[in-house]
């Protein structure tokens, strides 16, 4: 049995499952914890702003206030372990890009599977260390495709192209063309 040739570069594609790639990683990120910070302390960081800036209505959003969320973001997410040690690919849907054609521009591949940490290995005479790994582990093609949207125009502005990059795993994909050999 011969294995197909692996997606390249300049290969022209079909989209015949539309999940595109949001992020590859654990169940949770530092943004879906930004919510619980505004939450629990958002009222004390305006305040605090308000203090130091003066009145709220004449101060810009701050720059270093949303670093100050974003580090209890992360605090509560190391706190809470990322949401698992599973590590997997997280979709979106987009039913627009069902049957669609495009050009692959780049190819890359992710790991997927389940986290477990280092053990052992205490002491200088300790034989006994296991450096982290993922079980279960799996490699996973993405292509990155090059693809033009063409929104629907509201009444009185022209139709735009937009250009924009979906990441898709190469098992969601047929090969419509081969890309031409370079020498």
């Amino acid at each position: 049995m011969t294995r197909p040739a692996p997606y390249r570069v300049g290969d022209l594609v079909r989209v015949v499952d539309p999940r595109v790639v949001v992020r590859v990683g654990y169940p949770k990120c530092v943004d879906d914890y930004l919510g619980d910070v505004d939450r629990l302390v958002g009222v004390e960081i305006d305040a605090i702003a308000d203090k130091i800036l003066g009145l709220p209505m004449l101060h810009p959003p701050s720059k270093t206030l949303d670093r100050v969320r974003r580090e209890l973001a992360l605090a509560l997410a190391r706190r809470d372990g990322f949401g698992g040690r599973e590590r997997s690919i997280h979709f979106v849907e987009k039913p627009e890009l069902l049957d669609l054609e495009a050009r692959i521009v780049s190819v890359r591949s992710v790991m997927i599977g389940t986290y477990h940490c280092a053990s052992g290995g205490r002491a200088w005479y300790d034989d006994d260390y296991e450096p982290a790994y993922l079980s279960d582990r799996q490699t996973v093609r993405i292509a990155e495709l090059d693809v033009f949207v063409i929104g629907d125009p509201e009444p009185g502005l022209f139709r735009m192209r937009v250009e924009e990059k979906a990441e898709i795993p190469v098992s969601h994909l047929v090969r419509v063309q081969a890309a031409p050999e370079v020498d």
